[in-house]
């Protein structure tokens, strides 16, 4: 027998959460007040209320694309006041648990998940988000990588964008294209090279892809130099349409995002 109390004396916890006739209020609670085994299994319950699956949801909680109930509420999801995440951010905060931890989601959820990114990543118009995604795949990977070296080719591709290069920004953007195709390993000539702040940012993701060096921050700024002498909506038009350049230039480079497999 089930009941909506903070106490069920007489059943295991973990029993509850999994067990699909278990109360909704009895499972909202569980989702708070117990570990994240338990938590974790609740998000899975297909009895879960609805507005804690959201919650666990925008938070990034993998577990909560593996609910029975997920296709349905996604079919009817809307932006709702208080949502602190949109869900194309929320699927990707579930993506970079699951590159970590993949065990986290179930099968169906995943394709659940991979599909949400295959469509953010067609549509999207931001180069400095794609990137984010990116370079979490390629901190994951390992520097070194192939996966490292991709999302490196990449940023090469963009950058070479940028107005006024230099001859030592083309030849330190050369040297690592030639590095991310496996032509030689030049990195440490480039880190001597004088060269403008994007192009230096690139330099420092190339040697590793670590949280100080994102590879948001190159595209970051990139943009800044595309707009400089530009003031006001001038600026921020010019950054716009170079974002949105920049986007097509890495779904060229990389039709279909990274899975969770």
């Amino acid at each position: 027998m089930t009941t909506n109390s903070s106490t069920t004396p007489d059943r295991d916890p973990l029993e509850e959460a999994v067990d699909p006739t278990t109360d909704p209020e009895r499972l909202r609670h569980l989702a708070v007040q117990e570990g994240m085994e338990v938590r974790w299994a609740v998000l899975k319950n297909p009895a879960v209320p609805e507005d804690v699956w959201r919650k666990a949801l925008l938070e990034g909680d993998p577990e909560a694309w593996s609910n029975p109930m997920a296709p349905i509420y996604l079919l009817g999801w809307s932006p709702q006041p208080g949502d602190w995440r949109t869900l194309e951010e929320a699927a990707r905060k579930a993506t970079y648990r699951l590159w970590v931890t993949p065990e986290r989601c179930s099968p169906d959820g995943k394709v659940l998940l991979n599909v949400q990114i295959m469509n953010w990543w067609a549509a999207s118009v931001s180069a400095e988000d794609m990137m984010d995604f990116l370079w979490f795949w390629a901190y994951v990977k390992g520097n070194g990588s192939e996966e490292h070296k991709a999302v490196v080719r990449l940023l090469v591709r963009c950058l070479r964008t940028m107005p006024d290069l230099s001859a030592k920004d083309r030849q330190a953007l050369d040297l690592l294209d030639a590095w991310g195709a496996s032509s030689g390993d030049q990195r440490r000539e480039t880190e001597a090279l004088q060269v403008s702040f994007p192009v230096k940012r690139t330099v420092r993701f190339a040697a590793g892809p670590y949280p100080w060096s994102n590879a948001r921050f190159a595209i970051s700024e990139l943009l800044n130099e595309v707009t400089v002498g530009k003031e006001g909506k001038e600026r921020e038009e010019a950054k716009t349409e170079h974002d949105r350049l920049l986007a097509d230039l890495i779904r060229r480079g990389m039709p279909l995002p990274p899975q969770v497999k």
